[in-house]
């Protein structure tokens, strides 16, 4: 009689399995469904035997676990189905409920449990047959209600010796085998056992398996209960377990209290042989007092820690007056890059008010006009005779432009008004430009003031009024050179 196992599967699916298939050695198994590579493992038992084998388990925690616990064992982290493609896996994490059907999904929310929707490759029964090499000895289908589909995707001709299917409603002692009973018969094997969850079958290849499943586990298997198995036989062993662990850890924590005590009673030990020892210490230097030789060199001991002491304390300032150097240096740096960003931030905004002035958008033809006669003026005689009858037709672009946009705007037209009543020559000239171009007259209408001629005296004193207070010494400077400009052109 060969010896028994230690079983962990669930419903001792290990133990007759083992029966009927433990006279091979390092045997070949498919783990479908798998779920944990402790609790209710069907696998474990043939793995600590030197089996080894595949496991198909798509939830993320589980399949890392198998990958950890079954060192040459290959982990597929898929579903298997009818086709190859992608599926959505309802997962339930923490149980061995997770499903592919959405109708059983539907049910446990409806019963409150929390069900997430992840999508996972599939691939077929075929594919996960083809990576064992030489026979596979079992075959294990647990996919909560998903069999048929596992079951559809199998058309090749490697025929495992032992099938091991779930043929229950998840949850229910109701068998379903009749939705997938004829694809297993059809491949060539024949019903032998029923365990009250499972139902095994053996391939028409190896009849003689059969009379190992004529009965179920019993004394006679010499099996032992691992006590990982979430069924009720293994409660008691379960309870057992725990009480064992915690009077375990009831004696550590004893051990623990007695290790204290223990270091405490060391401590007063080491101080009474410490207060020995010091006492001995002063009764030798007594002696060594007596000896003239012995007091001066311990007096130059002293002068030479005295003198380091003075160095370590003078090093310690030392570093101390570097750091609040740099410190100080630092706090400078940043005071002169804050003022230095208030003083851009300042012009900026002074140069944002003159850009913004009535007197900039009026003056704005003028400085085009400068800039033009400042060109002629550097060119060549000839060239800039020829410049002044070319820049004509420019300057009455311009100055249109400005007519324009003035005759859109009332402010725009006061203002010009006022600034071409102390200008007579020009405001004539650009009335006459401006009736010559529209056929209509000026759109300009100066006030009362620019009735009267002004002479230069009276645009001198225009020019003369005080720029306004809050303007700063770089505006202040601009616009004097826009007061300039005017008075040139007027000229």
């Amino acid at each position: 009689m060969k010896d028994g196992i230690i079983s962990y599967a669930q419903n001792f699916e290990d133990v007759i399995l083992w029966r009927a298939l433990g006279h091979v050695p390092a045997g070949n198994y498919v783990d479908i469904g798998a779920q944990s590579a402790y609790e209710d493992s069907v696998s474990r038992a043939f793995h600590e035997q030197g089996w080894k084998g595949v496991h198909v388990e798509p939830m993320p925690f589980y399949a890392d676990q198998l990958r950890k616990e079954r060192p040459g064992d290959v982990v597929m982290q898929v579903m298997v189905g009818a086709e190859e493609g992608i599926g959505a896996l309802f997962a339930m994490s923490g149980t061995g409920l997770s499903t592919s059907r959405e109708d059983l999904a539907e049910g446990y929310e409806r019963d409150g449990r929390d069900v997430t929707r992840v999508v996972v490759p599939v691939v077929t029964l075929d594919q996960v047959l083809a990576i064992v090499e030489g026979d596979v000895h079992w075959l294990k289908i647990d996919v909560e209600g998903a069999e048929k589909q596992v079951l559809e995707g199998w058309h090749g001709s490697l025929r495992p010796w032992v099938l091991v299917i779930e043929s229950t409603r998840p949850m229910s002692q109701e068998q379903n085998y009749e939705e997938w009973d004829a694809l297993v018969v059809e491949r060539g094997y024949r019903f032998v056992y029923f365990d009250g969850l499972n139902r095994f079958y053996v391939s028409d290849a190896h009849p003689e398996l059969a009379d190992a499943f004529h009965v179920g586990p019993n004394v006679f298997d010499r099996f032992q209960l691992a006590g990982t198995a979430t069924s009720t036989f293994a409660a008691k062993l379960n309870l057992d377990a725990a009480v064992a662990h915690d009077e375990a850890a009831r004696r550590g924590e004893d051990l623990a209290r007695i290790s204290a005590e223990l270091a405490q009673t060391k401590d007063e030990l080491s101080s009474t042989q410490q207060a020995n020892t010091e006492f001995e210490l002063r009764l030798l230097q007594q002696r060594l007092e007596a000896s003239e030789r012995q007091k001066a060199l311990l007096a130059d001991q002293a002068w030479a820690m005295s003198h380091a002491g003075r160095l370590q304390e003078e090093l310690v300032q030392t570093k101390a007056a570097a750091a609040e150097a740099v410190a100080a240096a630092i706090a400078q740096v940043s005071d002169e890059r804050d003022l230095a960003l208030s003083q851009v931030a300042k012009l900026h905004g002074d140069l944002t008010i003159i850009h913004n002035s009535t007197s900039w958008i009026v003056t704005a033809p003028l400085r085009v006009l400068s800039r033009m006669l400042r060109a002629v003026a550097k060119a060549p005689v000839s060239l800039a005779r020829h410049g002044v009858h070319a820049f004509k037709p420019a300057v009455k672009r311009v100055v249109f432009g400005v007519l324009r946009r003035a005759s859109r705007s009332p402010r725009l037209r006061r203002t010009a008004g006022n600034v071409l009543a102390s200008m007579p020559a020009l405001d004539a000239r650009l009335r006459a430009w401006h009736g010559a171009a529209l056929g209509r007259p000026a759109v300009i209408h100066p006030g009362p003031q620019a009735i009267a001629a002004v002479d230069s005296t009276a645009l001198r004193q225009l020019l003369a009024e005080p720029l306004p207070a809050d303007v700063s010494a770089q505006a202040r400077q601009r616009l004097l050179r826009l007061r300039h400009a005017v008075v040139g052109a007027k000229a």
